[in-house]
Protein backbone atom coordinates (compact mmCIF):
# COMPACT_ATOMS: atom_id res chain seq x y z
CA UNK A 1 0.00 0.00 0.00
CA UNK A 2 1.40 3.08 -1.04
CA UNK A 3 1.75 5.80 1.48
CA UNK A 4 -0.59 8.68 1.10
CA UNK A 5 0.89 12.00 0.65
CA UNK A 6 -0.30 14.72 2.91
CA UNK A 7 -0.73 18.07 1.41
CA UNK A 8 -0.41 21.17 3.42
CA UNK A 9 -3.71 22.77 4.32
CA UNK A 10 -4.32 26.08 2.84
CA UNK A 11 -6.94 28.39 4.20
CA UNK A 12 -9.53 29.63 1.88
CA UNK A 13 -11.69 32.58 2.85
CA UNK A 14 -14.91 32.40 0.98
CA UNK A 15 -16.07 35.78 2.25
CA UNK A 16 -14.71 38.57 0.21
CA UNK A 17 -12.72 41.23 2.02
CA UNK A 18 -14.40 44.57 2.14
CA UNK A 19 -12.46 47.36 0.72
CA UNK A 20 -13.61 49.55 3.59
CA UNK A 21 -11.59 47.47 6.06
CA UNK A 22 -8.36 48.18 4.30
CA UNK A 23 -8.71 51.94 3.92
CA UNK A 24 -7.83 54.55 6.55
CA UNK A 25 -11.41 55.82 6.66
CA UNK A 26 -12.69 52.32 7.23
CA UNK A 27 -10.25 51.74 10.06
CA UNK A 28 -11.29 55.08 11.58
CA UNK A 29 -14.96 54.11 11.40
CA UNK A 30 -14.23 50.73 13.01
CA UNK A 31 -12.25 52.46 15.75
CA UNK A 32 -15.07 54.97 16.35
CA UNK A 33 -17.66 52.20 16.49
CA UNK A 34 -15.63 50.22 19.01
CA UNK A 35 -15.02 53.48 20.95
CA UNK A 36 -18.75 54.21 21.00
CA UNK A 37 -19.36 50.69 22.29
CA UNK A 38 -17.01 51.50 25.13
CA UNK A 39 -18.80 54.79 25.76
CA UNK A 40 -22.18 53.02 25.78
CA UNK A 41 -20.86 50.46 28.26
CA UNK A 42 -19.44 53.22 30.49
CA UNK A 43 -22.75 55.13 30.35
CA UNK A 44 -24.66 51.98 31.26
CA UNK A 45 -22.34 51.40 34.21
CA UNK A 46 -22.86 55.01 35.32
CA UNK A 47 -26.64 54.60 35.04
CA UNK A 48 -26.57 51.40 37.06
CA UNK A 49 -24.34 52.97 39.72
CA UNK A 50 -26.61 56.02 39.91
CA UNK A 51 -29.67 53.76 40.21
CA UNK A 52 -28.09 51.83 43.09
CA UNK A 53 -26.96 55.10 44.69
CA UNK A 54 -30.49 56.49 44.34
CA UNK A 55 -31.91 53.44 46.07
CA UNK A 56 -29.32 53.76 48.84
CA UNK A 57 -30.01 57.49 49.24
CA UNK A 58 -33.79 56.93 49.29
CA UNK A 59 -33.37 54.37 52.06
CA UNK A 60 -31.15 56.81 53.98
CA UNK A 61 -33.70 59.58 53.48
CA UNK A 62 -36.50 57.42 54.85
CA UNK A 63 -34.33 56.55 57.83
CA UNK A 64 -33.52 60.21 58.49
CA UNK A 65 -37.19 61.19 58.14
CA UNK A 66 -38.11 58.55 60.71
CA UNK A 67 -35.44 59.88 63.07
CA UNK A 68 -36.75 63.43 62.58
CA UNK A 69 -40.31 62.32 63.33
CA UNK A 70 -39.15 60.57 66.51
CA UNK A 71 -37.20 63.60 67.67
CA UNK A 72 -40.09 65.92 66.76
CA UNK A 73 -42.43 63.81 68.88
CA UNK A 74 -39.91 63.92 71.73
CA UNK A 75 -39.60 67.71 71.50
CA UNK A 76 -43.40 68.07 71.37
CA UNK A 77 -43.72 65.90 74.46
CA UNK A 78 -41.66 68.47 76.35
CA UNK A 79 -43.74 71.44 75.12
CA UNK A 80 -45.99 71.40 78.19
CA UNK A 81 -42.98 71.18 80.51
CA UNK A 82 -41.36 74.09 78.66
CA UNK A 83 -44.52 76.21 78.95
CA UNK A 84 -44.75 75.52 82.68
CA UNK A 85 -41.04 76.25 83.10
CA UNK A 86 -41.28 79.55 81.21
CA UNK A 87 -44.38 80.51 83.20
CA UNK A 88 -42.62 79.76 86.48
CA UNK A 89 -39.53 81.66 85.31
CA UNK A 90 -41.67 84.67 84.40
CA UNK A 91 -43.37 84.55 87.81
CA UNK A 92 -40.01 84.30 89.58
CA UNK A 93 -38.58 87.18 87.57
CA UNK A 94 -41.66 89.27 88.34
CA UNK A 95 -41.44 88.37 92.01
CA UNK A 96 -37.72 89.22 92.12
CA UNK A 97 -38.32 92.56 90.43
CA UNK A 98 -41.07 93.33 92.94
CA UNK A 99 -38.84 92.39 95.87
CA UNK A 100 -36.23 94.92 94.77
CA UNK A 101 -36.39 97.74 97.38
CA UNK A 102 -35.45 100.30 94.71
CA UNK A 103 -38.46 99.38 92.58
CA UNK A 104 -41.11 102.09 92.99
CA UNK A 105 -43.85 99.77 91.72
CA UNK A 106 -43.18 97.25 94.50
CA UNK A 107 -43.38 100.04 97.09
CA UNK A 108 -46.72 101.12 95.59
CA UNK A 109 -48.00 97.54 95.64
CA UNK A 110 -47.13 97.23 99.30
CA UNK A 111 -48.88 100.52 100.06
CA UNK A 112 -52.00 99.52 98.09
CA UNK A 113 -52.16 96.13 99.82
CA UNK A 114 -52.10 97.89 103.19
CA UNK A 115 -55.22 99.99 102.42
CA UNK A 116 -57.46 97.29 100.88
CA UNK A 117 -60.80 97.14 102.74
CA UNK A 118 -61.80 93.70 104.02
CA UNK A 119 -64.67 93.18 101.56
CA UNK A 120 -62.65 94.15 98.45
CA UNK A 121 -61.01 91.42 96.39
CA UNK A 122 -58.27 92.40 93.95
CA UNK A 123 -58.55 90.98 90.43
CA UNK A 124 -55.47 92.62 88.93
CA UNK A 125 -53.01 95.47 89.36
CA UNK A 126 -51.10 96.75 86.34
CA UNK A 127 -48.77 99.59 85.53
CA UNK A 128 -49.78 101.04 82.18
CA UNK A 129 -47.67 103.98 80.98
CA UNK A 130 -47.43 105.73 84.33
CA UNK A 131 -50.97 104.86 85.41
CA UNK A 132 -51.69 102.31 88.12
CA UNK A 133 -54.80 100.33 87.04
CA UNK A 134 -56.54 98.35 89.80
CA UNK A 135 -59.38 95.94 88.98
CA UNK A 136 -61.29 94.66 92.00
CA UNK A 137 -64.58 93.19 93.23
CA UNK A 138 -66.67 94.32 96.18
CA UNK A 139 -70.10 93.65 97.59
CA UNK A 140 -70.51 97.20 98.99
CA UNK A 141 -70.16 100.40 96.99
CA UNK A 142 -69.04 102.32 100.07
CA UNK A 143 -65.93 100.08 100.24
CA UNK A 144 -65.17 100.88 96.61
CA UNK A 145 -65.19 104.66 97.20
CA UNK A 146 -63.30 104.29 100.48
CA UNK A 147 -60.63 102.25 98.68
CA UNK A 148 -60.34 104.90 95.93
CA UNK A 149 -59.99 107.63 98.57
CA UNK A 150 -57.28 105.71 100.44
CA UNK A 151 -55.37 105.06 97.19
CA UNK A 152 -55.30 108.78 96.41
CA UNK A 153 -53.64 109.37 99.81
CA UNK A 154 -50.76 106.95 99.08
CA UNK A 155 -47.43 108.67 98.56
CA UNK A 156 -46.39 108.40 94.92
CA UNK A 157 -49.95 108.20 93.55
CA UNK A 158 -52.26 111.03 92.57
CA UNK A 159 -55.65 111.59 90.96
CA UNK A 160 -57.21 108.21 91.89
CA UNK A 161 -60.56 107.82 90.13
CA UNK A 162 -63.11 105.06 89.77
CA UNK A 163 -63.39 104.81 85.99
CA UNK A 164 -65.50 101.70 85.48
CA UNK A 165 -68.26 100.06 87.53
CA UNK A 166 -70.03 96.87 86.45
CA UNK A 167 -72.54 94.77 88.33
CA UNK A 168 -71.88 91.03 87.88
CA UNK A 169 -74.96 89.23 86.63
CA UNK A 170 -76.13 86.53 89.01
CA UNK A 171 -73.86 87.85 91.78
CA UNK A 172 -73.97 90.52 94.44
CA UNK A 173 -70.44 91.64 93.63
CA UNK A 174 -69.63 94.83 91.77
CA UNK A 175 -66.54 94.91 89.58
CA UNK A 176 -64.75 98.24 89.43
CA UNK A 177 -61.59 99.79 88.03
CA UNK A 178 -59.54 102.50 89.69
CA UNK A 179 -56.91 104.48 87.77
CA UNK A 180 -54.27 106.47 89.65
CA UNK A 181 -51.38 108.43 88.18
CA UNK A 182 -47.95 107.32 89.33
CA UNK A 183 -45.77 110.30 90.17
CA UNK A 184 -42.33 110.15 88.62
CA UNK A 185 -39.15 110.42 90.70
CA UNK A 186 -38.54 114.02 89.55
CA UNK A 187 -41.98 115.22 90.70
CA UNK A 188 -42.36 116.04 94.38
CA UNK A 189 -44.44 113.45 96.19
CA UNK A 190 -47.46 115.03 97.84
Amino acid sequence: MPAQKTQPHSSINLLPRKQLDTTTGGKLIQWLLSGFRTIVIVVQVIVLVSFVARMFLDARLRSLNNEIEEKYALVNSYADVEKRFLSAKFKLDTFNSLQNPDNKFSILLTSVSNVIPPDVQLVSITNSEGVLVINALTSQQSSMYSFANQISQIEGLSNAQVVNIQQDTGSINTEFTINANILSQSNPIS
